[in-house]
């Protein structure tokens, strides 16, 4: 026998579920915020990549810190693919596990700056639970959300829980509901990342968090008008440059 899966797509220019800079134009100023009140990333990153300056000038052709960092994915994927490093000679995985540390300091700023960008896709979520919780009719018992490592990241920011390190290739997040009947209120809510629960802060030490705890720190991350969230704000002081500008001078 054959069972139809219902499956909704959106377009890339709408997509709440990731990073996205034409959905939410101000993440790139939270993001800016994020480092420059945040400037030991920014001097961690700068630590890490000194060293490489030559090599990676030669492999990337590239003497920006930023630019630099973007070829990561790239470079990450051919690592974990047996396939050579770019440059002749090919960069070294010195080199490499240096972008690796950096790319992770990176995630910090990025992650925490942009979780409150994933505020629709928090809401779709609760809601789904709300409906659970409540012994909706009709309602699915699993739910697949298939989207990126900057899905994941940023959820995990948002709970409170972002380790520091990057999500590796297929991270995945699972959320469950463990409801009691007649008894909405004693609701529970388990996460676990990469197949191992982990404990919210706001839960007290609980693996089993109460929905509402689980629901109230979502929501931090949650705008309330996230149109106006998301609008480019030209914020008055210059911090938001500080730390790239920083990167900037100290590669040079």
């Amino acid at each position: 026998s054959s069972q139809v899966v219902a499956t909704w797509t959106i377009d890339t220019s709408r997509d709440p579920m990731s990073i996205n800079p034409k959905l939410c134009p101000a993440i790139s100023e939270t993001i800016g915020e994020f480092l420059a009140h945040n400037l030991t990333v920014a001097e961690r990153v700068t630590a890490l990549l000194l060293p490489f300056v030559p090599e990676l000038d030669r492999a990337l052709q590239t003497k920006d810190p930023l630019k630099a960092l973007a070829y990561y994915d790239n470079i990450n994927c051919r690592v974990h693919h047996d396939l050579p490093l770019p440059g002749s000679p090919p960069l070294s995985m010195a080199a490499y596990h240096a972008l690796y540390a950096a790319w992770n300091e990176v995630g910090i700023a990025l992650f925490h700056g942009s979780a409150f960008s994933l505020g629709p896709f928090y809401a779709t979520l609760l809601d789904n639970m709300a409906a659970a919780n409540t012994g909706g009719s009709g309602l699915a018992k699993f739910r697949l959300f298939s989207g990126h490592d900057t899905s994941v990241g940023p959820l995990l920011a948002a709970m409170g829980v972002f380790d520091g390190v990057w999500p590796p290739y297929a991270s995945h997040v699972a959320l469950e509901l463990w409801t009691v009947p007649g008894a909405p209120s004693n609701a529970t809510v388990r996460v676990l990342y990469l197949g191992k629960p982990v404990v919210l802060p706001a839960c007290a030490g609980a693996e089993y968090c109460p929905l509402a705890t689980f629901a109230a720190t979502l929501k931090l991350s949650i705008p309330d008008d996230y149109q106006e969230a998301c609008k480019i704000k030209k914020l008055t002081s210059d911090a938001s440059v500080t730390a790239i500008d920083y990167l900037h001078s100290v590669w040079r």
